[in-house]
């Protein structure tokens, strides 16, 4: 009945994987060649493992990405931030430059109210 064609083999094979009433895939075999508990039990084993590994795999590459996203948008808005504060900046220290040199000196720098 679960072999019977390739839809339900598909389902009975998906059933094995996902560990979802495997015992009734495997007990009936291992009844009738109980030697097969020699390859059941480390196939079980190995495929429960290695499906456990790659969902956490993709759940923590998710977040790493998620976590560089996250950083780039940070640097974009601390650059945005600093090209607005760049011309306010650049206005107090043409205030501050009293003589117009460009360039501000101790007694400038003293002198701030």
């Amino acid at each position: 009945e679960m072999y019977g064609s390739v839809p339900r083999f598909m389902l009975t094979l998906l059933s094995f994987v996902t560990l979802d009433s495997v015992s009734q895939i495997y007990l009936p075999i291992l009844y009738a060649k109980p030697e097969l508990v020699f390859y059941f039990i480390p196939l079980l084993l190995v495929i429960s493992v290695s499906l456990m590994n790659l969902v956490t795999a993709v759940l923590v590459e998710n977040a790493m990405q998620m976590a560089a996203d996250d950083n780039a948008m940070k640097k974009f808005v601390l650059r945005q931030r600093v090209s607005e504060l760049i011309p306010k900046l650049e206005d107090v220290f043409d205030a501050m430059d009293k003589d117009g040199s460009g360039v501000l000196d101790v007694a400038e720098t003293a002198s701030v109210d």
